[in-house]
């Protein structure tokens, strides 16, 4: 198995664990959106940190305007969350998860700006699939117009925080990266909940919710975001991002499972969210031909 293959292989683990999310965002629907990203920041930062200690790896900060920078990607990413959540709460699982396969077209149209690559062809032909996909779930699911707006919103934070990240990685650790953003945004969405009086206290959390919050927080946090960040060392922003595209499949089909009739959908939404989701197989198809064509031919 190859560099690049045991990094899918990681990205494609993490997706699956990344499918769960949708889940336990509509069993913590009762929380509130705000609430629920905070608790599960604070638990993910406390596993992350507990990662580095028993794997001895330094978390020393070597600048304010280095621990700003990360701070500002942190808030970046906790605002991606709660409009995630609130998406859901407004519609449900399944227009979420669809909807927010949009952020390989915000990729593909903001990479070129951010790193100063070359605009590629395929990103933006993929980019127009998307859209299309999204134009027929609009078109029969209208009804869920401000959940499918609230999921815009995050796949465009996602897209963000994600080049920047890809940048960072290759300086520095991806334990390190993760701590100190998820770390700093647990600390400015406290902030922001007690001095809003919108704050869920611990005592007024149920055990059930605490088991889904300790779920979302370790499985869906720690480990899955240390991963998401470490493979950007060999997977590009576009490949993670297209990939992370089967969230929805795993996502729909476990939703259907418990959730029943609030998950069922029209047959055009199911069109529409196939078209998205084909964008990956076709990103893979462009890529594997890419990579062959800068392989030298043996003789």
């Amino acid at each position: 198995m190859t560099k690049y293959q045991k990094n899918l292989l990681i990205l494609h683990i993490t997706v699956l664990i990344f499918g769960l999310t949708g889940i336990f965002g509509k069993l913590l629907e009762d929380l509130g959106s705000l609430n629920t990203v905070f608790y599960r920041v604070v638990i993910g930062s406390i596993g992350i940190g507990a990662y580095a200690f028993f794997r001895r790896k330094s978390l020393r900060i070597k600048s304010a305007k280095h621990l700003a920078q990360l701070a500002g990607v942190g808030f970046l990413i906790c605002a991606h969350w709660f409009f995630f959540f609130e998406s859901i709460n407004v519609s449900n699982v399944s227009i979420a998860l669809a909807t927010i396969s949009t952020t390989s077209l915000f990729l593909a149209l903001l990479q070129p700006l951010i790193t100063k690559r070359k605009l590629v062809a395929y990103e933006i032909l993929l980019g127009i699939i998307v859209i299309a996909g999204l134009v027929i779930i609009l078109g029969y699911e209208f009804q869920y117009w401000k959940g499918i707006l609230f999921s815009l919103i995050a796949a465009l934070l996602a897209a963000i925080f994600s080049l920047i990240n890809s940048n960072l990685v290759q300086k520095h650790d991806s334990t390190f990266i993760s701590f100190y953003e998820i770390g700093s945004g647990a600390l400015l969405l406290g902030f922001i909940l007690f001095f809003s009086d919108n704050m869920t206290f611990v005592t007024e959390i149920s055990a059930l919710q605490w088991l889904w919050l300790a779920l979302l927080g370790l499985i869906a946090t720690s480990f899955a975001f240390i991963a998401s960040v470490a493979v950007m060392k060999v997977l590009s922003p576009f490949t993670v991002s297209l990939t992370i595209n089967l969230e929805p499949i795993y996502s729909i089909v476990i939703a259907l499972l418990i959730f029943k009739e609030d998950e069922h959908m029209s047959t055009q939404f199911y069109l529409g969210a196939i078209l998205i989701i084909s964008t990956l197989f076709l990103n893979a198809y462009f890529k594997k031909r890419e990579r062959k064509q800068k392989t030298p031919l043996e003789n």
